[in-house]
């Protein structure tokens, strides 16, 4: 779990590389979930379960992420930068700055910060270090037996309550989300830019552990036990985050917290949980 930051339906049977681990490319995580999440919407045609997903960045690209350049290039649609959209379409503002305002707010932060390390030295910060934080938040497509006119409604409601969230949880580092309806599944992408550049910490799961590392509880047990003791903790930690946003947003929207299909629920539970689901939206 040392960079872990796949954050979807917990409990859903992903590949091993998509669960608590290193993820190789952040745009192929997010794609192969949105093909999940669609197929299981059609099974079981319904409103859907909540897909929430939580990544860093730095300016320079490694094997296993794109570079802040890279994505934000995807997320604006250029040229040649999504080659997993057949259609892609400009997105749309619905939050902050534009995607180049907040490309150029982003670079100039970075080479105007300096750090001074151990020996007095004072030299531009490392083009590894994580600069930007982004999440993802999907809605579900609109089912075959669904009303446009509601689905269009729920939409609606569930952007607002992400926003209020999104707002609530990352405050002023909350600059810019955009909205993207040319793929499978419409979709929010959130971006965070921390005044001192350090967005390492939006891996909250990862900072858990380490703080618990650091600690004089662990360092009275034996390494393996504490690493094993430190990956619950990062577990828990992202699942609170996955619990507050199902408890501001999804309940209001219908939305359930995790795919029936992964709790092997049956055809009566399932629609059980739907009418629940639905009514409690209502209610809200």
């Amino acid at each position: 779990a040392s960079g872990a930051t796949f954050l979807g339906v917990k409990g859903y049977p992903l590949p091993d590389i998509l669960i608590y681990q290193d993820i190789s490319r952040s745009l192929i995580t997010y794609v192969s979930c949105q093909i999940i999440l669609q197929n299981e919407n059609k099974k079981e045609n319904k409103m859907g379960y909540q897909f929430a997903h939580a990544e860093t960045y730095s300016r320079k690209k490694t094997d296993k992420k794109f570079s802040v350049k890279e994505i934000l290039e995807e997320a604006a649609r250029k040229p040649g930068a999504c080659p997993h959209v057949p259609n892609p379409q400009p997105p749309d503002l619905i939050y902050g700055m534009d995607i180049e305002a907040l490309e150029k707010l982003h670079d100039s932060k970075c080479a105007d910060m300096k750090e001074t390390n151990a020996k007095g030295i004072t030299r531009s910060i490392r083009k590894d270090q994580q600069t930007l934080g982004t999440v993802i938040l999907s809605f579900p497509s609109l089912q075959k037996n669904e009303d446009p006119a509601q689905y269009e409604k729920d939409f609606e409601r569930w952007k607002k309550l992400s926003i209020i969230w999104l707002r609530e949880k990352y405050g002023d580092e909350l600059k810019t989300i955009i909205q993207h309806t040319d793929e499978s599944n419409p979709h929010l992408h959130a971006y965070l830019l921390p005044d001192d550049l350090k967005a390492d910490k939006y891996n909250i799961g990862r900072c858990a552990k380490k703080d618990f590392l650091l600690s004089a509880d662990a360092q009275k047990l034996d390494k393996k036990e504490a690493n094993k003791l430190g990956d619950r903790l990062y577990r828990a930690t992202w699942r609170e985050w996955q619990d507050s946003y199902f408890e501001k947003v999804s309940v209001a929207c219908g939305l359930t917290r995790i795919g029936s299909h992964s709790r092997r629920l049956t055809r009566k539970e399932k629609k059980q949980e739907q009418q629940q689901a639905k009514s409690l939206s209502k209610a809200l």
